[in-house]
């Protein structure tokens, strides 16, 4: 399992290089695999323990639901679930350590998975 993780780190780094740079979002495509790269200047309000992130097919329509499991410890994000030749549309809150109490939502950012 190492040896795979280490190979997609590597890939990784060499896709970043030819990233698609798209507001606050990228795209990464390594032949058949997508995903986008979400990051977010961080909050300085007292009491963030981290943030979670939307993602819609349309514009102002993302999900009620993040899409990490919990809320990450840095303003950044992997969507790994990314299909090729659609759009979509992220947004961001930040958490605070309650676990429930969220920012306002963040500026939209979309990206486009190119189609194969």
């Amino acid at each position: 399992m190492k040896h795979v993780f280490l190979f997609a780190v590597l890939l990784l780094c060499a896709a970043m290089a030819r990233a698609q740079q798209q507001s606050d979002s990228f795209v990464v495509s390594l032949g058949s695999i997508h995903w986008v790269g979400l990051s977010c200047t961080g909050s300085t309000t007292p009491g963030v323990v981290g943030y979670w992130f939307f993602r819609g097919a349309a514009s102002g329509q993302e999900s009620a639901t993040p899409l990490n499991a919990s809320p990450s410890a840095g303003c950044a994000f992997p969507d790994l679930t990314v299909a090729a030749g659609n759009t979509y549309f992220y947004m961001a809150t930040a958490v605070g350590a309650d676990g429930v109490t969220q920012s306002a939502d963040s500026n939209e950012a979309s990206a486009t998975v190119p189609a194969p």
